[in-house]
């Protein structure tokens, strides 16, 4: 008799194949329940982008003038520098217990560097979700550091935002010693076949990670074959977006 078939993918995981303004969904039943680990893991196929794919569409900038950021970890308080920042995000901080949730929060890169600080030492949170916002490579290279240390978290996902290679690479190092994340979410942000390839090796050390999406970037051929080969030999990934990038032919052999 043929297997069942698989369960649904996490749908706040696949936030970035959605249009904007995504509702937040809980991970509760999934990470507890451990439903999308008895999916069939997908093959690094060659899946060429659709003329229907949702364009990207960035929040329009406040308008007021940001700080530089930089990815070194403040000595200070990190906190009282977002309150004194952004109260509203200060605010929504204080008020997370499992989970912080900022969808289309028009969080810039220094905010985000200052999000992934308190983010290092936190010991409560399992789920952080910074969808569609400004993060760039400085609060991704700060993510990274704080995956290095933090212990809870099992769901990241910052899809729709301008992070890019570089930090894509300090992730994919971090992801090699992280022993909790679960699902993470990198869709539409600008990766190429280097963040491909990084991730690739990440894979093969990762032994926790079970959902990977990498919707919408521009991942071609060699990226792919470094995926497929890493699947080879991981034993935990089960479901991995490759929707909407530059796969071909050569990809998926």
């Amino acid at each position: 008799t043929p297997p069942p078939p698989p369960p649904p993918i996490p749908p706040l995981a696949m936030a970035s194949q959605r249009p904007r303004r995504v509702p937040p969904v809980d991970y509760r039943e999934q990470l507890e329940t451990g439903h999308h680990g008895h999916a069939k893991k997908r093959s690094a196929q060659a899946d060429k982008p659709e003329e229907s794919a949702p364009q990207r569409s960035k929040p329009e900038p406040a308008g007021v003038p940001q700080p530089a950021a930089s990815s070194k970890v403040d000595p200070g308080n990190p906190l009282a520098e977002v309150e004194a920042k952004r109260p509203d995000l200060a605010a929504i901080w204080k008020e997370a217990k499992d989970e912080l949730i900022l969808l289309n929060k028009d969080v810039d890169d220094a905010t985000g560097v200052l999000l992934a600080n308190l983010l290092a030492s936190n010991t409560t949170l399992k789920r952080f979700i910074v969808y569609q916002n400004r993060l760039g490579k400085e609060a991704g290279k700060a993510l990274a550091e704080a995956l290095k240390t933090n212990e809870t978290l099992q769901v990241l996902n910052v899809g729709y935002n301008e992070l890019g290679d570089e930090a894509y690479r300090a992730l994919a190092e971090a992801l090699k010693t992280n022993k909790t994340l679960q699902i993470l979410d990198l869709g539409s942000n600008e990766l190429d076949n280097k963040s491909g390839r990084a991730l690739g090796e990440a894979l093969k050390a990762n032994a926790t990670l079970s959902f990977l999406s990498l919707f919408q970037n521009q991942l071609g051929d060699e990226a792919g074959a470094a995926l497929g080969f890493a699947l080879k030999t991981n034993k935990t990934l089960n479901w991995l977006n490759l929707d909407s990038n530059e796969l071909g032919d050569e990809a998926g052999k």
